[in-house]
């Protein structure tokens, strides 16, 4: 997946750290168009929903970089989004 510049230099960035701290897991925020996990909207330049089962920009890189961790959306933990109300 290409990025532009920055935003790839900040994910490669963040990617390293992850690695360098060993995460064993890793939670995403559902929706996000940089960190959905799953059902992200994907949306073209004149605003038009192209698909609405996509997968976030750095969620994609997480899992290309990290393929056997398992992942979670925050919605996974309902019981938690009560207790954020």
């Amino acid at each position: 997946m290409q990025l532009n510049t920055p935003c790839d230099d900040w994910a490669q960035n963040k990617l390293d750290k992850l690695e360098r701290l060993g995460i064993a897991a890793y939670v995403f925020k559902s929706k996000s168009p940089s960190c959905g996990w799953k059902n992200v909207q994907k949306f073209n330049r004149s605003g038009r929903c192209l698909s609405a089962s996509g997968q976030g920009i750095f969620a994609a890189l997480v899992k290309r970089r990290f393929p056997n961790i398992p992942v979670i959306e925050e919605t996974d933990f309902p019981e938690l989004l009560d207790m954020m109300d």
